[in-house]
């Protein structure tokens, strides 16, 4: 497909399926879901005593990643492979639809400390670059007139609420895209109860990640559930997760400090057919995985999100990772395979 034939797209694969906004909301394999005695969402990942036990004896043996690498390979063998292909098949019968998923970072860091993140604040090599405001205002406005409504993510590889303008943003997202699923992740140590408030209104899924090998709650945390606690409306727009900060997951594109060499898993990938993952100075990014825009597929500070989208560039991505991910550098050292919400 060329770029010629950006104007003649339609709306986006999910909004065609016209599904209640609830189906977007954010779920992962792994995390066990409880609701506390208010009725809202915590979510926990890796937390469980045996589960932490198991894996400090595998660590210790030199086992672990051998047995997770194993695992993943017959999943992709026997679950995931098949039921992949079919989705892409789909999403290519015809025309690519426009992308469902889009991820803007408006500003270049993180003050996480998480283990298994490439761009965690001891490691991360990116300059403290905050989006300029005129290039947001011109990817929604773009957006607007593309009558997009699918999910934007104010959020990408960093904590969005360093950005003192994260609100003003999100208040501009809500006035031009109604339609759209607006979501933020966090770590939350930014936020009180002042910053809940100021930007809750304007947002449809606020995930906030507690991140905390002793399995606490900070501070700050604790005191937005409790807050919460008697309001009903914050019910279906709250999650909060109780994660560990250092914790073995994905390889991250093959980018986690702390996990080995794999084998190329052979399988493809959806992420290109149907997210679009914008860098803080307007390059796109082949991934959400790839912190540090490693393998850029074109920059809308001059071309719109459609041409980009159906570019010739990323088209080329798109036919390589259907072949073999061995033939993109960061897909070869990938392990994550992700279906997206609805597909």
């Amino acid at each position: 497909m060329s770029e010629d034939n950006h104007n003649q797209i339609g709306h986006n694969h999910f909004s065609e399926k016209n599904l209640n906004k609830k189906d977007l909301k954010t779920t992962r394999l792994g995390f066990f879901v409880h609701y506390n005695k208010e009725g809202y969402r915590i979510d926990y990942y890796n937390t469980s005593l045996f589960k932490r036990l198991l894996r400090k004896g595998l660590i210790k043996l030199g086992l672990f990643e051998y047995i997770k690498n194993f695992k993943r390979r017959l999943v992709v063998k026997f679950v995931l492979k098949e039921k992949v292909k079919n989705i892409i098949n789909s999403l290519t019968k015809k025309k690519l639809p426009l992308f469902d998923i889009i991820s803007i970072e408006t500003f270049s860091k993180c003050n996480g400390g998480c283990s298994f993140c490439p761009v965690n604040r001891f490691d991360d090599p990116r300059k403290d670059i905050l989006m300029d405001e005129n290039l947001f205002k011109k990817i929604i406005l773009n957006l607007y007139d593309l009558n997009y409504k699918g999910m934007v993510t104010l959020s990408l590889n960093n904590e969005p609420f360093l950005d003192k303008r994260i609100y003003k943003f999100a208040e501009i997202v809500r006035r031009y895209l109604p339609d759209s699923y607006i979501s933020i992740l966090s770590n939350g140590t930014p936020l009180n109860v002042e910053r809940f408030e100021k930007i809750i209104n304007n947002v449809d899924e606020l995930l906030i990640d507690n991140y905390n090998d002793n399995l606490e709650w900070h501070e700050n945390i604790q005191r937005i559930m409790e807050h919460m606690s008697d309001k009903e409306i914050y019910k279906d727009k709250v999650k909060f997760r109780m994660r560990l900060e250092n914790d073995i997951l994905d390889t991250r594109a093959g980018q986690a400090n702390n996990r080995g060499w794999i084998k190329t898993l052979d399988i493809s990938c959806i992420y290109p057919f149907v997210a679009l993952n914008i860098q803080v100075n307007g390059d796109v990014s082949l991934c959400c995985n790839d912190a540090l825009a490693k393998e850029v597929v074109g920059n809308i500070k001059d071309r719109n999100l459609e041409d980009v989208w159906y570019s010739k560039e990323y088209f080329d991505y798109r036919e390589k990772i259907n072949t073999s991910r061995a033939l993109v550098p960061i897909c070869a050292g990938c392990d994550t395979v992700d279906i997206p919400r609805r597909l």
